[in-house]
């Protein structure tokens, strides 16, 4: 579905607690897509500027990133400067400055965005993901699986993978 240009959300363990979405209930689109980030504004009913950051495994980001190229953000709380490699490959991520806000996924910490990055990666050679926190304008961070699914019963997200139990519902 994401490398078909569709927008899904990922539902895992206990939600984060704070101002990113680091995987436990995450939105996802294809960034690849150079207007990916006003689609995303407008499924979720935000403002145009509203940004959004890229999920990447954590040993690709030295090979798209100027700088700092080895310091990783598991927290999404470092703006690096994408190289061209990056702005190649994942344009809709990459703002007009050539910043991003790059969250580095390993398999410790995080594995299931990380299965769902490494096998659209696998797909698409893409190491990486678009991602933002799910809820839509206005609206609380989900944080049951009940609000998941009916975040996808009355939005243009088309699925929701429940990593802890391998299931996705979708429409």
């Amino acid at each position: 579905r994401l490398s078909k240009g569709e927008m899904v959300g990922l539902f895992q363990g206990n939600p984060e607690a704070g101002p990113r979405a680091l995987g436990h209930r995450s939105l996802l689109f294809d960034p690849r897509q150079s207007d990916a980030i006003d689609i995303v504004n407008r499924i979720k009913g935000r403002e145009w500027y509203r940004p959004c950051a890229i999920s990447i495994l954590s040993e690709q980001l030295s090979g798209h990133v100027e700088f700092p190229k080895h310091i990783l953000s598991r927290d999404m709380t470092i703006n690096y400067i994408a190289n061209e490699e990056a702005k190649r490959k994942m344009p809709g991520g990459i703002h007009v400055d050539s910043s991003c806000r790059f969250h580095c996924v390993d398999r410790d910490t995080n594995s299931g965005l990380r299965a769902v990055i490494e096998e659209f990666h696998k797909m698409t050679g893409v190491p990486a993901v678009i991602n933002t926190s799910m809820n839509l304008a206005g609206e609380p961070l989900i944080h049951t699986a009940k609000q998941a699914v009916d975040l996808v019963d009355r939005s243009e997200v088309s699925a929701v993978y429940f990593a802890d139990l391998g299931r996705i519902y979708e429409k």
